[in-house]
């Protein structure tokens, strides 16, 4: 009767080991996983911090041509004004966006 117990506690710490070394794969393959998952997101988040950084210099680029535009004007009208202030707002609006879309 030993011999037989003694087959089934091996049949059974098989069964366990070979079960523990699936939780084990199991695991690791979620680990890597998650861990793709993260590197794909900090990609993103760089990129987007790059786009912003982009779009500040290109409105900070835009403004300053603008403003010499408009010392360079004798006479500005209230449209070319008008113009000139929603094209800034424009540009203000696009840039907060973006930074919403970093939050």
């Amino acid at each position: 009767m030993d011999v037989a117990s003694d087959r089934v506690n091996w049949i059974q710490s098989s069964r366990l080991r070979l079960l523990k070394e699936m939780q084990e794969r199991r695991a690791l393959g979620e680990l890597s996983k998650k861990e793709a998952q993260r590197d794909v997101a900090a990609s993103a988040v760089q990129n987007a911090s790059r786009e912003l950084a982009m779009i500040q210099q290109h409105c900070s680029r835009k403004e300053a041509a603008l403003y010499q535009h408009l010392m360079s004007l004798d006479n500005l009208s209230s449209a070319a004004l008008d113009r000139h202030r929603l094209h800034t707002e424009q540009l203000a609006a696009e840039i907060n966006s973006r930074r919403q879309m970093l939050d």
